[in-house]
C-alpha cells in the first residue's frame, strides 16, 4: 500500500470541501437577498426553510458516506455486480424517503410552525 502525500489527499478533499460549502451558503445568499425586500416575513420564511432544508439534507449524510464506503470496498474487491446493487438499493431507499415526506409535508410544516412561532403572515408566505 502506498503512502498517499498531502498533495495528493489535497486533490480529493477540495472538490468536497467546496461541495459541502454549497449547501450553507444557499441560506446565506436567500437570507440576504430576502432582508433587503423591506419585509421582515419574507426574511423569517427564508431562514426556517433554508433551516429545515439543511436539516433534512444533514439527516440522509449516513446515506451519501455509507454509499461512498459500500461502493469503495466493492470496487476493491472489483465486484461491479455488487456496486450496481448498492446504488440501486439506495437509489430505491431515496426515492421511497422521498415520497414519504411529499406525503408528509404538510405535517412537517405543521410541526415547522409549531417550533418556530412564527407570526401568522410568515405562515401565508
Amino acid at each position: 500500500m502506498q503512502n498517499p502525500s498531502i498533495n495528493y489527499i489535497l486533490k480529493l478533499s477540495i472538490p468536497i470541501f467546496f461541495a459541502n460549502l454549497a449547501i450553507p451558503m444557499v441560506g446565506i445568499i436567500d437570507t440576504a437577498l430576502m432582508g433587503n425586500l423591506g419585509n421582515l416575513s419574507y426574511l423569517s420564511a427564508t431562514s426556517v426553510a433554508a433551516n429545515l432544508f439543511s436539516m433534512i439534507f444533514w439527516s440522509f449524510g449516513f446515506l451519501r458516506m455509507g454509499t461512498v464506503g459500500m461502493v469503495s470496498q466493492a470496487n476493491g474487491k472489483e465486484n461491479y455486480e455488487e456496486i450496481i446493487n448498492i446504488v440501486l438499493r439506495n437509489l430505491l431507499f431515496v426515492f421511497i424517503i422521498s415520497f414519504i415526506l411529499i406525503a408528509v409535508q404538510n405535517y412537517i410544516s405543521y410541526l415547522i410552525f409549531q417550533v418556530f412561532d412564527l407570526f401568522k403572515s410568515t405562515h401565508e408566505i
